[in-house]
């Protein structure tokens, strides 16, 4: 505690500042944009966050405006964003309106568990392919045991398949390819004699020389 694969960024826990860049060097951070989301949209498929990245428009914008609707107003377009996108990766995972609202509370007091339960609502309704590939992944792995993810890991759910906690199950592909590829990019860096500082989830910060920096 607390995770060093999440290190927070802002508030009172922001660890990150302990990480300095040395002298004559920049922190220079990168990472997968929107990973997560794009990996549940190909393996789902889901065609309206296909179409969306496929337009270059921002998944997370879009998916706001399908949750609460348009608004002129930047700050609140900005909270509902930050609302819909946590709330987006929790129906991704199958995550309950309960159990999502209890995270959402948090951040956003005034939130209601009734706008959350209409939050899911409508999230499905957008997405119904989601929800879809959710249960053929249940299905599938309640029969066989076993979960392979699109980049070739195997999870076998043992002793009884039909114990399994759904959220891990439909987590377990996107976010094992995901760790993958990061994983992958860590070890061409590192080969090629770059300095990472931190490595949280998706995103990797790196200790580079200014004249290096683009």
């Amino acid at each position: 505690k607390p995770n060093l694969m999440n290190l927070p960024k802002r508030g009172a826990n922001n660890l990150r500042d302990l990480q300095t860049a040395d002298a004559g060097c920049l922190l220079v951070a990168a990472d997968l944009d929107k990973v997560e989301v794009r990996f549940t949209a190909i393996l789902a498929p889901d065609a309206p966050f296909l179409a969306a990245f496929e337009q270059g428009i921002d998944t997370h914008t879009k998916n706001a405006v399908d949750l609460f609707g348009a608004t002129d107003d930047k700050e609140e377009a900005e909270r509902r964003r930050d609302c819909g996108k946590i709330a987006a990766h929790g129906f991704d995972y199958g995550c309950s309106a309960e159990t999502m609202w209890q995270q959402l509370v948090k951040r956003f007091p005034k939130l209601t568990l009734a706008v959350v339960a209409e939050m899911r609502r409508r999230y499905y309704q957008v997405h119904p392919d989601i929800l879809l590939w959710h249960k053929r992944l249940l299905h599938r792995v309640q029969q066989s045991g076993v979960m392979s993810a699109p980049l070739g890991h195997r999870r076998i759910f043992f002793p009884d398949p039909n114990t399994i906690d759904p959220a891990v199950l439909y987590a377990f592909g996107p976010q094992s390819s995901t760790a993958w590829i990061v994983k992958r990019a860590m070890q061409r860096l590192h080969k090629g004699g770059w300095d990472i500082r931190i490595n949280c989830h998706d995103e990797l910060v790196l200790n580079v020389p200014r004249p290096d920096v683009i």
